[in-house]
């Protein structure tokens, strides 16, 4: 007699199977392919994630005990419709099929019609909202100037709040603005370092170092300003996790079967549990003592556009591990 193990993956149809904390604990060898992932890469990883959704499974109406949802998706091999469904409030069961095999997500395609109206709304917000802080912190600029150092010390603590407002203010601009990428041939060491200059000022406040290692790598074909965004967005939530005088550690290689590029960022601060790291996905929060929310969210949308994949995992002592994978350019 076949195990139910053995008969899941007989199945053409993809099944994911998680558990209440919304981690993978089996993929069937169908989701494997429509994911273009093997086996190790989906197991522990969250459903949202690796689906592309915006929000935890949650978010999305499936809290209720035998709830069920549908969802258009568009996955590294196309489009496709998936049916998940909350089991007895113990975990999740999620059904993938190919477009042509599998249609009808209205009641999705309403929320995400509903999510691009916020999206804009947010976006209008925030660009008004940037020009009076950019002001602010030119007039902090200015007094620290005319007060000296020794006299300054009160206005830290108004810089810091300005900078972080506007860090903020970035990720609502670019949540709605339209989902389009124009790919281009790119160097990896290029964009990690685009990246880390966009986060030098904040890491030189908190006296985080960082240390990059990158092999020699084939291009990659992506969006070249998402991916430095994304990664920006990435390497600060790793510096404002990191200890004072911590160092935040970046390393590159090369992954064959489909050939992609990895880059990985490992800090050392608390680190985050796997339900963390669901929780993490929740549009426009905050995960203490993390402040993550809608930055991870950008991150993922930006690297998944690119056709590319976000992978989080809880650091082997502690701290937190991403991995970003970005396809590598064809070599005829």
């Amino acid at each position: 007699m076949l195990s139910d193990r053995e008969v899941l993956d007989a199945l053409s149809t993809g099944v994911l199977i998680a558990g209440a904390d919304e981690i993978t604990s089996h993929a069937n060898p169908a989701a494997c392919r429509m994911l273009a992932l093997d086996h190790a890469s989906c197991v522990g990883q969250p459903v949202p994630l690796l689906l592309g959704l915006s929000a935890s499974l949650r978010d999305h109406g499936l809290d209720a005990t035998d709830s069920e949802r549908r969802f258009v998706l568009n996955l590294p091999t196309g489009p496709a419709g998936a049916t998940l469904r909350s089991v007895e409030g113990r975990g999740f069961v999620c059904l993938v099929r190919s477009a042509d095999a599998g249609r009808g997500a209205d009641a999705s395609l309403q929320e995400n019609e509903r999510e691009s109206a916020l999206g804009a709304i947010l976006a209008a917000f925030a660009h008004e909202v940037r020009n009076p802080l950019a002001a602010l912190a030119a007039a902090v600029d200015l007094l620290r100037t005319e007060l000296g150092e020794a006299e300054s010390g009160s206005l830290d603590i108004i810089d810091r709040q300005v900078r972080r407002l506007v860090a903020l203010s970035r990720a609502p601009i670019a949540l709605g603005q339209p989902s389009i990428t124009q790919r281009v041939r790119c160097r990896v060491d290029r964009l990690v370092l685009g990246a880390i200059a966009v986060v030098a000022p904040e890491a030189g406040r908190r006296n985080v170092e960082f240390s990059l290692r990158v092999e020699q790598l084939p291009r990659v074909v992506v969006g070249e300003r998402e991916i430095v965004d994304a990664l920006a967005e990435l390497l600060e939530n790793a510096v404002h996790a990191s200890p004072a005088e911590g160092i935040v550690r970046i390393t590159g290689w090369k992954r064959p079967d489909p050939e992609r590029v990895v880059i990985e960022i490992v800090d050392r601060g608390p680190g985050m549990a796997p339900a963390e790291i669901s929780e993490a996905l929740r549009a426009f929060t905050t995960t203490k003592p993390r402040a993550v929310g809608s930055g991870l969210g950008l991150a993922h949308r930006l690297i998944r556009d690119s056709g590319g994949r976000l992978a989080l995992e809880p650091g082997a002592d502690a701290g937190l591990i991403v991995r970003v994978e970005l396809p590598a350019e064809e070599l005829r």
